[in-house]
């Protein structure tokens, strides 16, 4: 903890901007925490409004924290940044390695290159306005086992800007989404990239959207009650007499065997089905 890290009245003469570059976000992306004190007022201070800005961008700063960072599990490593401006201090880097990274810039016009060469997959890359208190520009996707090369801010590049990088992990498993498709631990029926997991699957019958040729209904569920079972028979059996009469996803539903055609080939696979095979 820090106690009585500066006063915005007396060490900064009011300069707010340089507060929260010199002060707020160091401290806490050091692992730390503080306070603030109104040097010579503490004791009789009543109107705290003139502070506004100071309330408003330490707020900002632990959103920023409470919202996206494991934090109890990172540790301060300003070694990871090479080549980037050193205003203010330089860079400072917050990190729980191959997992996520923050990193603050009391100006950002220079990146510089972080070590990502002990993280392994695909990291997304988002840069947070302290002085907004938003997340602005786009996403990049940088790839892990490697010294990587940063991309601009997206704005006002001579500012504090925070960047934070992520492992894109869609299951939440602290494994990289590309390693559970190489490991064969998820499925990637559309080849995105994207374990099927985290993908769409309107119907819950375990097909993603993109692959399920009826991806608004279960296969077998004829009479769309949401449950397949023997009640879906006689359904079944009026769509296989007259299936113009029904409607798309419900001739979806009783090609069992999903070749296209509602035939007698469904009959066996609607038995099948039912019986669990």
């Amino acid at each position: 903890m820090i106690d009585e890290p500066g006063s915005p009245t007396r060490d900064f003469n009011d300069d707010f901007d340089a507060f929260r570059k010199r002060v707020i976000w160091p401290i806490l992306m050091s692992g730390g925490g503080g306070e603030w004190f109104i040097n010579n007022r503490d004791q009789s201070l009543e109107d705290f409004r003139e502070f506004d800005k100071i309330w408003v961008e330490t707020g900002y700063t632990v959103n920023f924290f409470e919202e996206n960072l494991p934090f109890n599990n990172m540790q301060p490593n300003d070694g990871l940044i090479t080549g980037a401006s050193d205003c203010f201090e330089g860079v400072d880097v917050f990190a729980q390695t191959g997992q996520v990274y923050a990193l603050y810039y009391g100006c950002a016009d220079n990146p510089g290159t972080l070590d990502l060469t002990n993280a392994v997959g695909e990291f997304e890359l988002r840069w947070f306005n302290p002085r907004s208190g938003a997340f602005e520009g786009t996403v990049t996707v940088l790839n892990g086992g490697s010294a990587v090369a940063l991309p601009a801010a997206p704005n006002t590049a001579n500012e504090d800007w925070a960047a934070l990088i992520t492992l894109i992990d869609c299951n939440d498993n602290d494994v990289a989404d590309t390693l559970d498709i190489t490991n064969l631990t998820s499925s990637d029926c559309n080849a995105n990239a994207i374990p099927d997991e985290c993908e769409p699957d309107a119907d819950g019958d375990g097909l993603i959207d993109d692959c399920d040729n009826c991806p608004n209904r279960a296969t077998g569920d004829v009479n769309n009650d949401a449950v397949v079972n023997a009640q879906d028979a006689d359904s079944f059996a009026s769509v296989l007499v007259d299936p113009i009469a029904a409607d798309a996803d419900t001739q979806c539903a009783a090609d069992i065997n999903a070749d296209g055609a509602l035939d007698g080939r469904d009959v066996a696979a609607l038995v099948g089905l039912l019986l669990g095979n």
